[in-house]
């Protein structure tokens, strides 16, 4: 699963640059403005970045989740009482 995620990542950044070449080919976009692709490519880099790394820890939290109701349970058992964060 986390290779998947990070195989993401690299295909939003081949299809950024060949986005970019086609726009440069059909003339939507000047063959100088470079700073402006890297922008985006930059941005969809991050955002391809976070949603695999999100992605990847998917099931640590789900674990996380359940182990934290178990520990209020046994302290709630504990106080006699429910507890509230």
């Amino acid at each position: 699963m986390y290779g998947a995620s990070l195989g993401i990542i690299f295909l939003m950044v081949a299809g950024g640059f060949y986005f970019a070449a086609w726009m440069i080919e059909n003339n939507k976009l000047a063959s100088n403005d470079f700073a402006d692709i890297f922008k985006v490519l930059f941005a969809i880099i991050f955002a391809a970045t976070a949603a695999g790394h999100s992605g990847a820890m998917a099931p640590d939290y789900a674990d996380a989740k359940n182990a934290a109701n178990r520990i209020f349970k046994l302290l709630e058992r504990k106080v006699g009482r429910k507890l509230c964060l």
